[in-house]
């Protein structure tokens, strides 16, 4: 984008993009370590230390709110007629070595090991899923939801990454199984986890269309149409999911009950 926009334009896109990120990471107890170019080094366990299961869940949950932050962000930049941003997020969880580095007038605090740089490299192969850029490896998923029950995932294969030895097997977190979504059956004829049937009813009660919707998430129209379809029949769960779990005002619900779709 910087070949085309000028600074001031690619600044202006670059702290929307950011402060998502920010909002997402401070909600979560994590802090942001440092931006580099467009990328983030965010940090959940450290300097704060809580338990390593408690730390990679808050990263689980802050990268799924960035996924819907960032959805909202690119239906109204396609509703604009802008291209969408594309993103990745790579996860990982371990022993690092947090502490200041650099020279004795000038250094940062940082985290660096080997877990760094996994989580470096699963980002980067993450480009090659749009539509599940969330990528964590086995050994951290099975360490936070070991009988699957916290959160919808899909296993992407496994990968040679650049200064790992053997392959790493990898799963894209594709939503969340918090209680209010296990009792939660309003989607179940809908072929996708029900988080993305809901992201796409959100948009649509924030007046996004239903192709900007789809092209957001990468879905078919009729797709997106029948999640509205089918939560308009289902509005008291669904508001409810909607509003007391997404934040979404009451007062946008009615969108779900016109017969616009």
């Amino acid at each position: 984008l910087s070949e085309r926009f000028s600074p001031n334009d690619v600044i202006t896109l670059l702290n929307q993009f950011f402060a998502i990120i920010a909002k997402a990471t401070n909600h979560h107890q994590g802090i942001i370590n440092h931006f580099g170019g467009d990328s983030v080094l965010a940090v959940s366990g450290a300097p704060i230390v809580r338990s390593s299961v408690e730390a990679l869940r808050q990263a689980i949950f802050t990268a799924l709110e960035i996924r819907w932050g960032i959805a909202e962000l690119n239906a109204g930049r396609i509703s604009n007629g802008e291209a969408p941003l594309r993103y990745g997020v790579g996860i990982n969880s371990g022993s690092v070595i947090a502490g200041n580095i650099g020279t004795q007038d000038r250094f940062h605090y940082t985290v660096i090991g080997d877990v760094v740089n996994v989580a470096a490299r699963l980002q980067g192969i993450s480009r090659q899923f749009p539509r599940t850029p969330l990528l964590i490896p086995e050994t951290a998923l099975e360490s936070v939801d070991p009988d699957g029950s916290l959160f919808d995932i899909q296993h992407l294969g496994e990968f040679r990454l650049k200064g790992k030895e053997n392959p790493v097997s990898t799963y894209a977190i594709v939503g969340s199984r918090s209680k209010i979504l296990r009792d939660f059956s309003a989607f179940d004829e809908i072929p996708y986890p029900r988080s993305v049937a809901l992201l796409a009813c959100y948009l649509y009660c924030k007046g996004y269309s239903v192709s900007a919707i789809a092209e957001t998430l990468q879905l078919a129209n009729l797709t997106v149409a029948r999640c509205i379809e089918i939560a308009a029949e289902n509005l008291g769960e669904v508001g409810s999911v909607l509003v007391n779990e997404k934040g979404l005002p009451e007062d946008l619900l009615y969108r779900l009950q016109s017969d616009s779709v």
